[in-house]
């Protein structure tokens, strides 16, 4: 549904838009490569007409990455993940990218 959204908000013609999502599903190099795609994502699709849900970033590109045969084989992050994670101990916050409680952000 999310990038179903993301699909139909996405301005005709908004080939920067689209490159950077074909980017987004490849499998990063790195955490931090992960989350500047993830950030890259949020960015690109805040000016669609309708607003996509941001917290679905993190679900929707770590379901293609863990599909590529890479040697580093990176997780789904489930919906539930980011709460589980925390009730851990795992995560202190959990927020949008921008926000400065973000756990991925310190």
């Amino acid at each position: 549904m999310w990038l179903n959204q993301v699909a139909r908000g996405i301005a005709d013609g908004d080939t920067t838009a689209a490159a950077v999502m074909v980017d987004a599903v490849q499998s990063p190099s790195s955490v931090d490569d992960s989350l500047a795609k993830m950030k890259m994502v949020q960015h690109a699709t805040e000016g669609m007409t309708s607003k996509s849900q941001v917290g679905r970033i993190p679900l929707v590109l770590s379901l293609f990455w863990s599909t590529d045969d890479v040697s580093l084989a990176w997780p789904c992050m489930w919906a539930s993940a980011p709460t589980q994670m925390y009730s851990l101990g795992w995560l202190r916050t959990w927020g949008t990218f921008d926000s400065p409680n973000h756990a991925l952000h310190r």
